[in-house]
């Protein structure tokens, strides 16, 4: 059993809970960035309008220009940060997207280092049966020579291993997968 495809598994695994993170973020900003555009917008208008009152207050002398070019700065200001949100509302679903083809692309990893590291488990398994099943085999002929000696049809060998080794229930095979993944820690 390679004990590296467990640390990919874990890498790969805590890559994915990062990108679903970063994706949950996004989202959440993406709603902060509605509600702030909304926001900028009515305050760019209404900035506009001060911005206008103030131009004319200058041009009769009512306030110096440098209360008019204040009312333009602060315009100016506003129209950066609309734009700016507005910029980041343009990006959110393409940045969102590119995170989903991360995500599953991790997936993909994670399902194929998985099925290979299982597979890894069995041969393990299937090759200790093997090499400690000399006495089970000897067992099961004897038995299947029995059937045949004793007048009967010989059942087929697998049937034979069937009738000795039942296939487990349903309950004992989720039990068993509920250990396999406690014992195994890339799940």
């Amino acid at each position: 059993m390679a004990e590296y495809s467990t640390e990919i598994i874990k890498n790969l695994l805590a890559e994915s809970e990062r990108k679903t993170e970063q994706t949950t973020l996004l989202e959440a900003k993406h709603l902060e960035d509605i509600a702030l555009e909304s926001r900028l917008s009515i305050q760019v208008k209404q900035a506009e309008i001060d911005c206008k009152k103030a131009v004319k207050a200058a041009m009769k002398g009512e306030i110096d220009e440098v209360e008019a070019n204040q009312k333009y700065s602060e315009l100016n200001v506003l129209k950066n940060e609309l734009e700016k949100v507005r910029q980041r509302l343009e990006l959110a679903p393409q940045v969102k997207e590119e995170l989903q083809k991360e995500i599953s692309s991790l997936n993909d990893k994670i399902y194929f280092n998985r099925r290979r590291l299982c597979e890894d488990i069995e041969k393990t398994i299937v090759s200790e049966l093997a090499a400690n099943n000399k006495k089970i085999i000897e067992k099961l002929l004897a038995a299947h020579v029995a059937t045949a000696c004793g007048g009967y049809y010989p059942v087929n060998w697998q049937g034979l291993v069937a009738s000795a080794f039942p296939a487990p229930s349903q309950p004992d095979i989720d039990a068993a997968i509920k250990k396999f993944k406690a014992e195994h820690d890339f799940w």
